[in-house]
């Protein structure tokens, strides 16, 4: 009996050294900077200003003619750049906001995934938290720094709080931080915040499934 419990408590062992547990401790995701801003939409052409398509190919005396028959249709280096800027300005700001951190790897093993979250809390009411989850699937070197954003639809904060207030240090009104929820480690060991859990199965099957060609690394959820 004595043998065959011993073989048992041997096996128990073995199984549980194969199994990836989650790591203890501090994550060794260190964040060195985070922020979220507005997404503004570039401009894909230049501002048009209708000179004759064979401006460049004129001498200078037809470029003197054309100047005086077309007027303020030749424009200046300086007059266009206005413009430009002009048409820049008047491009309305999309409701697309962008998510950045950047991290270090103190660990020696090197990172394959992990989720992080964006965390907006009212200084005066801590538990008016308001959390953006994201989840990146790529890799992080043993102290290495890489920078990572995410395109998302979804604001900050919920109503309750004002936007226009957040990052106005002389208030004080709000907190801001980035925290790290989960790191998936490329030898198959885990770390997760021991106060966190995947809040859906579709959340949990991020790190399980294949980019496609070209998608971001990293997205909400």
């Amino acid at each position: 009996m004595k043998v065959i419990l011993n073989i048992t408590l041997l096996l128990l062992v073995v199984l549980a050294a194969e199994i990836p547990g989650a790591a203890q401790g501090d994550s060794n995701l260190s964040v060195l900077k985070f922020g979220w801003s507005h997404f503004h939409a570039a401009l894909i052409e230049e501002p048009e200003w209708n000179a004759p398509p064979d401006y460049r190919q004129r001498t200078d005396r037809e470029k003197a003619i054309a100047q005086i028959q077309y007027g303020d249709i030749i424009k200046s280096q300086e007059l266009k750049k206005a413009e430009r800027d002009a048409a820049r300005s008047a491009v309305k700001t999309s409701r697309i906001f962008i998510y950045k951190v950047k991290l270090q790897n103190t660990n020696s093993k090197t990172i394959k995934n992990f989720y992080w979250e964006y965390q907006v809390i009212e200084s005066a009411n801590p538990q008016n938290l308001s959390a953006r989850q994201f989840f990146c699937a790529s890799q992080i070197k043993a102290d290495q720094q890489r920078s990572f954003e995410v395109f998302s639809l979804t604001p900050p904060t919920t109503s309750v709080i004002n936007t226009a207030t957040l990052g106005n240090e002389s208030k004080n009104a709000f907190a801001e931080k980035a925290v790290i929820n989960r790191i998936e480690f490329k030898d198959g060991s885990v770390w997760q915040r021991p106060d966190w859990s995947f809040p859906s199965p579709l959340a949990e099957a991020l790190s399980t499934r294949k980019l496609e060609l070209g998608e971001p690394p990293c997205r909400n959820f």
